[in-house]
């Protein structure tokens, strides 16, 4: 890839010299390369990591608050000095080469970039999270808040939701756990609405030796990991005082069945194993009940009891999933669900 033509403008103590005097190559110019967002009639350069865009003003302005107040401010005197490329003044910006390239996919490529009908890839979702929430560009983030929040909602019924086809909309990278990279995202961007689904999802899918030891290229820090550890436990000694209430009003069948009354101690086993996964460790995943109903009947299901039991025993499921679902943040150390903000605000 060629190197675009650099030259820096000539300052008062060069007047007088040749052009070829003032055309001095910059250091940095060995080390980039132009991204194939490099127009020909474009009229400022971002430099971002090792990668130079040449884009218009007027739509970078267009496109978000903070660009557009930053060229509508008179330059000072000494900044008409600095770095030019091709007669464009260059802006360094603090991001990587990958989180530009997609927000300008965007800008230049429309549709061809943002397909909503497809599932976005993580790095481009958290791109848009992270540039539209610097540079102020609010339907970027609002179109990954949404995303997220769909897979890792505030609310338990938006919550049962996500176990209806595909769980996350977006494909993550493959040295990369389907979960952690949310953590990390939700952790930097201060998104705890986010945040406390993607911690229960994960503490209940990985076993406490994957949870200290990684898995499928985990990366979460030891710091987050004795998080998640410390936190499970909390959700897991909630759920076993809960049983142990279930246990001690056992009691027997409304309806003077003695099969069903028998058999109300076996449903009970099957409804804590739905609540407290002893044998794996594992948090409860907070499944709701119609998804033990549906397909090969488990738990309390598969056990003979009369339809008043069932009901009961469904309802005594479904209370201490609402109880453990408010208690939630509680356990993660945030505030109540109602007094969670995002972004801080």
């Amino acid at each position: 890839m060629s190197e675009p033509a650099s030259k820096r403008r000539r300052t008062e103590s060069e007047e007088g010299g040749s052009d070829s005097e003032t055309q001095k190559p910059f250091l940095f110019m060995n080390s980039v390369q132009r991204s194939k967002y490099w127009f020909d009639d474009g009229n400022v350069v971002l430099r971002a990591e090792g990668t130079l865009f040449r884009v218009h003003c007027s739509m970078m302005a267009h496109q978000s608050k903070v660009f557009k107040d930053m060229f509508g401010m008179p330059q000072p005197q000494e900044q008409t000095q600095d770095v030019m490329v091709e007669d464009c003044p260059v802006i360094t910006l603090g991001d990587t080469g990958e989180d530009v390239e997609h927000i300008l996919a965007v800008f230049y490529d429309n549709i061809n970039a943002l397909d909503l009908r497809q599932k976005m890839h993580f790095s481009q979702l958290s791109a848009f999270l992270r540039l539209g929430k610097k540079y102020e560009i609010e339907y970027l983030q609002n179109e990954a808040l949404k995303l997220l929040r769909l897979d890792f909602p505030a609310t338990l019924d938006a919550y049962d939701k996500t176990f209806a086809g595909d769980q996350v909309k977006y494909d993550f990278p493959r040295e990369c756990g389907p979960f952690t990279p949310v953590i990390l995202l939700a952790l930097d961007h201060s998104i705890p609405s986010v945040l406390l689904s993607a911690y229960l999802t994960y503490v209940s899918s990985v076993t406490p030796r994957e949870l200290f030891t990684g898995k499928e290229g985990d990366i979460l820090t030891s710091s987050i990991t004795a998080i998640c550890a410390l936190d499970r436990d909390r959700l897991l000694r909630c759920a076993f005082n809960i049983i142990q209430t279930w246990w001690a009003g056992l009691g027997a069948c409304s309806n003077n069945s003695n099969s069903c009354t028998n058999n109300r101690r076996s449903a009970t086993k099957e409804l804590a194993l739905m609540l407290y996964p002893s044998d794996t460790g594992m948090a409860p995943r907070l499944t709701p009940w119609n998804v033990y109903e549906g397909g090969e009947r488990t738990g309390p299901m598969k056990t003979r009891l009369c339809a008043t039991c069932m009901t009961g025993f469904k309802d005594r499921y479904e209370d201490a999933r609402k109880e453990l679902w408010k208690k939630l943040p509680g356990f993660f150390g945030l505030e109540e669900w109602e007094k969670l903000k995002d972004f801080d605000a």
